[in-house]
């Protein structure tokens, strides 16, 4: 439970000062108390001689990338280590914990994205026009509609891994997030956050109902087919030979309600500074706002970051996704491990007309990076004769 009440605040990243600034003050000291603690658990970890693990160093050079440009720039130093450290944090989080205890940091997780998935729901369920809202939108415990898709992904896709390494097999409270999950995106609708969110509770019964799940979507076929549609939609637009589609089934426009506007002015953004990017910056000053004050982002995760940290953070980005996705691969016999990864995947898919970077789609990536210490606790899970007791792993 001690693990629980640490992830909790680190995935529930929402601005709440517009509904109750007493709550967002204590939820915001919360967050830093779980990453003073992180880290000294982290630290502890190695002074202990446990070595540190290679594949934190392309995170790392992430946010040493993005830091150097946010001096460069004269950035918001407040945006990034609020915002950047809070995913740092995720990352030791899973690092300092999942060599020892993997059992406890999987339930823990389910506990702290489960409980946001529920209480987002309950949220959507007593305020249908939100907690908070402007003139045209609602805002919830996760903030707007659009956001609701990935951190309700990591919510089932964690509580799924749970249950296939400590029962081998579905139980009622992952089927309980997976529903209220649905009926969070299904009342309020957003057309990315309702397809995706859909997709991950087929590949969860998929998984969960075969001996040997979805063994043959390899990730790196899986990796390829992403890159395919995001070169396609992002560079060549081929969207708008399916505007028909898109207007009548999606409710969307040709131009994905304007992004395409936006991803315009982020290639001449990145252009003009392509190795050191412009830094994090205030929203007002992001260089986008400019133009439109609700272009608060690039709408397209490898533009974000090129456009934040140039190439000096998109290289070992792009080093740490192939890295997840070798990892992946070589244990992707797994169960536990395929859905991880074709979470991974479905955040990707939300991220190319959104973001990438938040603490739950780093949680996937660490996860997965650690994917030889899933395996061997499936291999162990697959040789105990009775399921795991819930309450002998919480102590």
């Amino acid at each position: 439970m001690a693990l629980a009440l640490l992830a909790f605040p680190l995935f529930l990243s929402v601005d709440l000062d517009r509904f109750s600034p007493t709550l967002d003050t204590v939820i915001n000291a919360w967050k830093l108390l779980s990453l003073a603690i992180c880290v000294f658990l982290y630290l502890n970890r190695l002074l202990g001689k446990k070595r540190a693990a290679a594949h934190i160093w392309p995170m790392i050079l992430v946010l040493l990338a993005l830091l150097l440009s946010t001096i460069v720039n004269l950035g918001s130093f407040e945006t990034y280590f609020i915002v950047w450290g809070g995913f740092f944090a995720v990352c030791l989080l899973v690092d300092a914990n999942i060599r020892e205890r993997p059992l406890q940091l999987f339930l823990a997780l389910k506990i702290a994205l489960g409980a946001i998935a529920m209480l987002n729901f309950t949220t959507v369920v007593l305020r249908p026009g939100g907690l908070w809202y402007t003139a045209t939108e609602g805002f919830w415990l996760l903030g707007h509609r659009n956001n609701f898709g990935t951190p309700l992904i990591a919510a089932i896709v964690v509580s799924t891994a749970y249950d296939l390494l400590a029962r081998r097999r579905l139980s009622v409270s992952t089927l309980v997030i997976s529903a209220v999950s649905f009926g969070s995106v299904a009342i309020t609708w957003s057309a990315s956050s309702v397809v995706t969110v859909v997709l991950a509770i087929a590949a969860v019964l998929l998984v969960a109902l075969s001996k040997t799940g979805l063994r043959w979507l390899r990730p790196f076929v899986l990796l390829t087919a992403y890159v395919a549609i995001d070169l396609g939609i992002v560079l060549f637009q081929v969207q708008e030979r399916a505007s028909e589609f898109i207007a009548r089934v999606l409710d969307r426009s040709a131009d994905l309600t304007g992004r395409t506007r936006i991803w315009d002015i982020a290639f001449e953004m990145i252009r003009e500074s392509p190795v050191w990017g412009n830094g994090v910056q205030l929203a007002q000053n992001n260089g986008l706002t400019y133009f439109d004050p609700n272009f608060v982002h690039a709408h397209n995760g490898e533009l974000d970051i090129l456009m934040q940290g140039g190439l000096l953070a998109f290289v070992p980005f792009v080093v740490m996704i192939l890295l997840a996705t070798r990892n992946a691969n070589r244990y992707y016999q797994r169960r536990a491990v395929q859905i991880l990864y074709l979470g991974l995947i479905l955040v990707m898919l939300r991220a190319i007309t959104g973001l990438f970077f938040s603490s739950y789609a780093v949680l996937l990536v660490f996860l997965i990076l650690n994917s030889d210490t899933i395996a061997r606790l499936a291999d162990a899970a697959s040789r105990t004769p009775f399921d795991i007791d819930e309450r002998q792993v919480l102590r």
